[in-house]
């Protein structure tokens, strides 16, 4: 089990700082501290509620996707009532919490009443977010909107990068065509402090418990996201009941908006805006009711350069150039034929439709989700408009593609859905209602069928989950202290390093090895070996580090691999060429056993002299050995990369 030792945050300003400690490698996390920045809001008078909420609603569900179990120990109690909220919001029943402490949840902190109801809009520049944004300015007025906008890079060297992407291509052209909106930015390096593995372990959750400052001092009532009615299908193709994205349905949506409700002391409602409508439903609106603003909308999400608005290759920009064209739009600023006759995207079609006569849904071709709206569009694009807006040579592909992929016309694609809307219960129903019907008509169908890439799923309208509400377990297992504080390795403990037809570089003061084969063009068989040899000990342990390759370039595989072995038997092995970056691994050592791991880069043939002993070389650093009482019986062996062959002994 992994124990987590909390710190108390730190506040400076408008930035809040959370930090932590493990009782071993934790596969969770690169580094062990995030922030969240809010530019011009002060934090320090927020609620302990508060701060925690942003902390917990992003903490909770890395590691109830992480761990079997986990223990959360705080340095200073927590209100156990918060516990409650957010490890039900992202059924978390995994996990620990210690201390706590619980008080009568009408002492709950009371902000001071406000003035406005406002609605806070997460704005992420494309078709989905600005249609909610036209849409409820248009609803609520000018003034009683408050654009929400994160920049959260996955690489946080690219922060910069997205801050002045987001101001020239989102927000700049915004305010020429609606004027200077509210707006605040709230910034963070959360998703470059998480594995990789588990970036999607958010879901909303990495918005509904960070947004609350922004909510209190803008007196944000209402927050919206947008996501496409398709991600919300109930059944599978055999009929059964497989509820899915959970995290953003509308019931857990109106648990923790009750929940949040407590936390600010007034009401407050979190909802999905297009939750009736489809992706290219939200596109339609911006491009025939909200004109205006199409200027402003930005798709692609390929690149962080700020003066450029499309990579031409991925599937937002082909959806970009598609759905202009089936709405008989020659939009300024893309090339279409320059798309159709230079994407990678549009010659993997064609490649696609030229090697068989059945034409189906494939990975590349569109989001999986988004197939039925592909198909629909491609049905609807007229020949006649394109054929006055392509040159020749992209003409005749869009008509391979229309001849492939059309022939079908989906109308929920382009309806409202009544049914949904019962479900979602947005503030002011017919107002929201009349504001949908510019653009689109109602439906009320209770079954909407919807394509899972080739096989036919459903939405039940009427479909409600229950949301049961956990009680957090607050029995810490074995919990000792002195064991949760980091380790390096023991004074007392030789782990000797040994290299063989390497270079090495070892650099006692923060372990840090970096290693490669000599040769450039290296034959088969040919490795360079870093061994670790440690002693028989009297007490259980875990040896953890990290491992950083830069070279990636599959083309290129099957020449050098990476090989992991423990007492003589291989424990993990990958392709040097397959995969780039930084990966933690851990082995769970028993007592009284003389250990000697080896990690080698080895040649799988005889290489081309192309420089490959320093492409692929190694870095090893973060090594540290933890003594634990945890029960080990036998080696384990475990890490976060995902493109290796693992194979753990007794």
């Amino acid at each position: 089990m992994t124990v987590y030792l909390v710190d108390k945050y730190e506040i400076i300003e408008d930035r809040v700082n959370f930090s932590w400690y493990t009782s071993e490698p934790s596969i969770a996390f690169k580094k062990n501290n995030f922030y969240f920045e809010y530019p011009g809001i002060s934090l320090t008078e927020m609620s302990e509620d508060v701060i925690w909420s942003i902390f917990l609603s992003c903490f909770i569900p890395v590691l109830r996707d992480a761990h079997d179990d986990s223990d959360i120990v705080f340095k200073a109690p927590i209100n156990y009532d918060l516990l409650t909220y957010w490890a039900t919001y992202h059924k978390a029943k995994n996990i620990n919490f210690t201390p706590i402490y619980k008080h009568n949840s009408s002492n709950a902190i009371e902000h001071e009443k406000i003035k406005n109801n406002r609605h806070g809009v997460l704005y992420g520049g494309g078709k989905d977010s600005l249609f909610a944004l036209n849409a409820l300015t248009n609803m609520y007025g000018f003034n009683d909107v408050v654009i929400l906008s994160y920049i959260f890079p996955a690489d946080e060297s690219k922060i910069n990068d997205l801050k002045k992407r987001r101001d020239s291509l989102m927000l700049k052209p915004l305010k020429e065509s609606i004027g200077d909106i509210k707006q605040q930015v709230i910034s963070t390096n959360i998703r470059s402090v998480v594995s990789t593995l588990y970036l999607n372990s958010f879901h909303i959750g990495l918005y509904s418990g960070t947004m609350l400052p922004a909510c209190i001092y803008h007196e944000i009532s209402f927050a919206t996201f947008s996501y496409e009615y398709t991600h919300y299908y109930t059944h599978d193709s055999n009929g059964n009941c497989r509820p899915y994205f959970y995290g953003s349905r509308t019931e857990p949506n109106k648990y923790i908006s009750e929940k949040i409700s407590k936390i600010l002391g007034r009401p407050f409602q979190l909802y999905n805006f297009n939750y009736p409508i489809s992706e290219y439903f939200a596109f339609k609106a911006v491009s025939e009711t909200y004109t205006h603003t199409m200027n402003a909308l930005t798709m692609c999400e390929a690149i962080t350069a700020p003066d450029k608005k499309y990579c031409m290759t991925c599937t937002k920009c082909a959806e970009y150039a598609l759905y202009n064209l089936s709405l008989n739009k020659n939009p300024k600023d893309f090339d279409y034929n320059f798309f159709f006759q230079n994407s990678p995207y549009i010659k993997n079609i064609i490649d696609k439709i030229d090697s068989t006569t059945v034409h189906k849904w494939f990975n590349g071709l569109s989001f999986v989700l988004h197939y039925q709206s592909f198909k629909h569009v491609i049905n609807k694009i007229d020949l006649q408009f394109s054929k006055s807006v392509l040159n020749a040579d992209s003409f005749i592909l869009l008509n391979k593609i229309k001849d492939a992929y059309g022939g079908t016309q989906y109308d929920d694609i382009e309806n409202i859905h009544l049914e949904m809307i019962e479900q979602l219960a947005p503030p002011n129903k017919e107002l929201y209602i009349n504001e949908l019907k510019k653009t689109g008509k109602i439906s009320d169908s209770k079954k909407i069928d919807i394509l899972y890439g080739n096989d036919l799923y459903s939405i039940d309208t009427t479909h409600n989950e229950n949301i049961i509400e956990e009680q957090p377990q607050l029995e810490i297992s074995k919990f000792i202290e002195n064991i949760l504080l980091p380790k390096k390795i023991p004074s007392d403990l030789t782990i000797s390093t040994e290299c063989e037809l390497c270079n090495l570089t070892y650099e006692n003061n923060n372990h840090e090895i970096t290693f490669g084969i000599l040769d450039s063009g290296p034959l088969d068989k040919s490795r360079a070996t870093i061994t670790f040899k440690i002693p028989a000990q009297k007490n259980k342990a875990i040896l953890g580090f990290k491992i950083t390759n830069q070279y990636f370039n599959p083309s290129n595989k099957d020449r050098i691999s990476y090989v992991f072995e423990l007492n003589g038997t291989v424990i993990f092995e990958t392709d040097a060429a397959i995969w780039a970056g930084s990966e933690s691994f851990e082995l769970k050592i028993p007592k009284s056993k003389n250990t000697i791991l080896t990690i080698s880069v080895v040649a799988t043939k005889d290489c081309e002299a192309w420089n490959w002993g320093r492409s692929t070389a190694l870095k090893i650093n973060n090594i540290s050995y933890t003594p634990t009482t945890s029960p080990i019986e036998n080696y384990n062996f475990s890490g976060t990369h995902p493109a290796g062959t693992y194979n753990n002994i007794q």
